[in-house]
């Protein structure tokens, strides 16, 4: 049965993100064509607060800072990537390249940093949370979330559109991303080396979200 309704959008809603308050509480982020996030409290059903993006909102994804406290990563129309603490409402970052390529969809995913990674110079490679844009021209783009700064790019190994991506770790606790594509096909790719590990294609044509 239906829980409840949330209103509030003025045009389609393109992203809806679960997130977690440092005080345990669980919200909905939801992203829209109308330029704005909304944040809805669950239990309550009311609104928490919007923010005003600049451009039509096309993903979310939520992580949490060093402090743990509750954040967003939007994508935008304007080919931008946000960053949103929505605990004290305010705007973080805005993360942009200059190479012009199309971002399609976010991912929050782990990833070793090596020392050439890395801003301040470390004595050991670690794993850092990082963030994950796949893009029209089928390449994915790494984001430190704590430098905002461009890690580097996998691919592209195809040339079509990235329509989704998930993180993923296998048993021996190695980082992995899977990119779903708009050929029908699955890339697997290995986020500690930042290379292309193989394919996957099922026997139906027709694109992945």
């Amino acid at each position: 049965k239906i829980v409840g309704i949330f209103e509030g959008h003025t045009s389609t809603i393109c992203s809806l993100v679960g997130v977690k308050y440092r005080d345990g509480n669980h919200c909905l982020a939801s992203g829209s064509r109308d330029g704005t996030i909304q944040i809805w409290n669950i239990k309550s059903q009311k609104n928490m607060g919007t923010f005003q993006t600049h451009g039509e909102v096309y993903s979310l994804c939520g992580y949490a800072d060093g402090t743990r406290r509750a954040c967003l990563a939007s994508l935008n129309s304007n080919n931008k990537i946000e960053l949103w603490n929505i605990e004290y409402n305010e705007k973080l970052w805005t993360m942009e390249d200059y190479s012009q390529s199309m971002r399609s969809c976010l991912a929050i995913c782990t990833c070793t940093i090596q020392q050439e990674d890395l801003v301040k110079i470390e004595s050991e490679p670690s794993d850092e949370e990082c963030l994950a844009s796949g893009c029209n021209d089928g390449s994915i783009q790494i984001w430190s979330l704590k430098s905002t700064s461009l890690l580097g790019t996998m691919g592209p190994y195809l040339s079509s559109r990235v329509n989704t991506l998930a993180h993923y770790k296998n048993k021996d606790g190695r980082n992995f991303l899977a990119s779903g594509h708009e050929d029908g096909k699955i890339i697997l790719w290995d986020l500690n080396t930042k290379s292309l590990v193989g394919k996957l294609k099922d026997d139906t044509a027709g694109s992945i979200y």
